[in-house]
């Protein structure tokens, strides 16, 4: 079933998006245009997509995520994250110190980048012997020398945390699908839900 292309704007984020593309970034035309090509294919859209069953992403979301990997040649998810942890550290002086990942992350070219971007990755690194001899495996050895120390356990602590709410919205605050219909309303449904999600938590650490 086919997904609908709706812009999250700010919903319960800390940084409204808009605010990180300039104004009179190049981007913002050729968005301009996409979103234009895109909705005289919504026909084409629907044909394609069955009226059942789960809504997918949105089929133009998944076109304009290929247009941004080959304007800025992002060939991976890895690749994106690490030029987050650049754009983050040159455009909000932000020093991002420790990643921490799973195991779909575990890439030496990714962990070696990361560490001369002066990031110590807590990555979980696949079992088995490391063959490689260069950067890359180097990278990766001592990714899985990490993983013996406290602070590797308790990043991946924290990154289960902030995946634990996103599988509990769905599951029990209702968000696998929305039941209202417009930008505003669907904010309302997801801080509620945040709130909601926040008074379980409060409630546990209270009995702690």
């Amino acid at each position: 079933m086919r997904g609908h292309d709706e812009s999250n704007g700010s919903l319960w984020y800390s940084l409204d998006l808009e605010e990180l593309v300039e104004r009179d970034h190049p981007l913002r035309a050729i968005k301009r245009m996409v979103d234009d090509a895109l909705r005289g294919m919504d026909a084409d859209f629907r044909r394609a997509y069955s009226r059942n069953g789960r809504p997918s992403v949105a089929p133009e979301r998944l076109l304009k995520a290929l247009l941004l990997q080959a304007l800025y040649t992002i060939r991976s998810e890895r690749e994106c994250a690490l030029g987050l942890v650049r754009s983050v550290r040159k455009r909000h002086k932000v020093a991002v110190t420790t990643l921490a990942a799973d195991m779909g992350y575990d890439s030496g070219d990714f962990l070696a980048a990361l560490e001369r971007e002066s990031v110590r990755p807590h990555v979980a690194v696949r079992a088995g012997r490391i063959i490689a001899e260069d950067e890359g495996g180097d990278a990766r050895r001592r990714a899985r020398v990490r993983q013996r120390n406290a602070g590797y356990w308790r990043s991946q602590r924290r990154r289960k945390i902030v995946e634990e709410f996103f599988g509990w919205s769905k599951t029990v605050g209702g968000l696998r699908r929305s039941r209202h219909v417009g930008r505003w309303k669907i904010a309302q449904q997801v801080e509620l839900t945040a709130a909601a999600y926040n008074l379980v938590r409060m409630r546990r650490l209270l009995a702690a």
